[in-house]
């Protein structure tokens, strides 16, 4: 048992140590071969498997047990990186009869689908600035205290892997960091509201306003045109990631996404979008000037009383995410469409 155990660390790229200051960590063959590594019931061991979400919780029983905390900072239900770290490690065999002998699992889940407990919301908010989360998924292991003993992340090459990577982290000794750049989804720990969970009736009747324009027979392209040059004149990045996205996932070119900037120079529009990007901008810095009766003739050439109206709608709601998620400093770079033909709207 001892010369596979050897072998299978050999063969992960683990290298066992020693501490004399505190217990070493279980091998993980040993812990994939399901034989207990530590001495305490098995109770214990298998309640330990399961990811606790009250952080004082886990810290006693860390200190109860004796072992260190493997703390998920997660976005369980839209971070795509997230998803693979739970399919391809955290919900596998291997993983779990590791964990429960020699882990403590917490999550610190930052949902968008989910309303969290206000109070389980403003434990994780606390626990994201306390550690400096700057991407999810973020693994910290932490000693019964909360002081950081390892970092991790996601990496790529499955549960065994993991595994070895973590009892390497436990071993090394206090602060030690993985190898390499983990795979994260941005998220900055100066996020300051949470307005979706905050107060869900406001975006419910900002979704109603979207759906209505969805609806409203203009065209997908354009809306996606609108919605992402409305958001470069704001300084929306996070709605300009997710329209250009959206816009490449309906077929839009790369080569309109790149001039939309410089719209008025490039030949790649047609009139009827020249319209709408001129309303747009116009609308957009109205405070700056008034719409002038020329703009509004020219418009009106290119679309009926009833689709301007309901470009003004699409107008008006861009503007309203933007200043949302500028204010609130919504991440940057998470979104990913759903599928070819989506629409952003379900997601914001």
């Amino acid at each position: 048992m001892k010369r596979f155990a050897i072998l299978l660390c050999v063969g992960l790229g683990v290298v066992c140590w020693t501490n004399s200051s505190r217990a070493a960590p279980a091998d993980p063959a040993s812990a994939a071969a399901g034989q207990p590594q530590a001495t305490n019931a098995t109770a214990s061991a298998s309640a330990a498997a399961e990811f606790l979400t009250d952080f004082e919780q886990a810290k006693k029983t860390a200190a109860k047990l004796k072992r260190p905390i493997f703390a998920l900072f997660t976005g369980s239900d839209w971070c795509p990186w997230c998803k693979q770290l739970a399919a391809e490690v955290l919900t596998t065999d291997l993983f779990r009869e590791y964990a429960a002998a020699n882990l403590v699992l917490f999550e610190a889940d930052f949902p968008r689908q989910t309303q969290l407990a206000e109070e389980l919301r403003k434990q994780n908010a606390a626990l994201a600035e306390r550690y400096g989360i700057a991407g999810f998924p973020t693994v910290l292991l932490l000693d019964a205290t909360g002081a950081v003993q390892g970092t991790t992340g996601y990496r790529p090459g499955g549960a065994a892997k993991y595994v070895g990577e973590v009892a390497q982290l436990l071993a090394a000794g206090p602060e030690a960091l993985a190898a390499g750049e983990p795979m994260t989804c941005g998220f900055s720990v100066k996020q300051r509201l949470d307005y979706q969970n905050i107060a869900p009736g406001g975006i419910a009747a900002m979704l109603g306003l979207e759906k209505y324009v969805r609806q409203s027979g203009l065209e997908h392209s354009l809306l996606e045109l609108i919605r992402a040059r409305v958001s470069q004149i704001n300084g929306c990045a996070y709605c300009v990631d997710m329209h250009t996205k959206d816009a490449r996932a309906n077929a839009e070119s790369e080569q309109r996404l790149f001039l939309l900037a410089v719209w008025r120079e490039a030949p790649c529009y047609t009139d009827r979008e020249r319209a709408a990007l001129a309303w747009a901008e116009e609308l957009t810095v109205i405070s700056q000037h008034e719409v002038s009766d020329k703009l509004f003739t020219e418009v009106r050439r290119y679309f009926t009383d009833k689709e301007l109206v309901d470009l003004t709608y699409a107008i008006i709601a861009i503007n309203g995410w933007n200043r949302l998620a500028i204010s609130a400093r919504a991440p940057v770079g998470t979104y990913q469409p759903s599928a070819a033909g989506s629409d952003s709207t379900a997601a914001k």
